[in-house]
């Protein structure tokens, strides 16, 4: 299970996200959906531990984030826009095909 609590992410003096409170249970899928600007990258980056968090926690399974290299050892990542992968790959298919793409694989330390 994934719960973010409290989250504050700033970039410099601009607080980008203020108390953001989350869960995601085992097996679930979730949106994130805002207008832009709204703080859906920066909420996204600081899971994957890719942005420092100001306050509030991230925790994964009973254990907080804080890394990039703990996210990638439990599958997190983020993925910039790519508008066509193919025209042939679905929605849910090109997302996985974006992902597979952009996230490396657990070093053999961390399996």
């Amino acid at each position: 299970m994934l719960q973010v609590r409290d989250l504050h992410v700033a970039h410099g003096e601009i607080e980008a996200l203020k108390g953001v409170t989350l869960e995601v249970r085992d097996g679930e899928i979730v949106a994130v959906l805002g207008a832009n600007g709204a703080g859906k990258t920066t909420l996204l980056r600081a899971i994957s531990g890719l942005l420092p968090v100001r306050g509030g926690e991230i925790v994964w399974d009973e254990t907080t984030a804080g890394r990039p290299a703990w996210a990638r050892r439990r599958g997190a990542g983020t993925t910039s826009k790519i508008r066509a992968v193919s025209r042939s790959i679905a929605s849910v298919g090109g997302a996985r095909a974006r992902g597979a793409m952009c996230t490396a694989p657990p070093s053999p330390a961390t399996r």
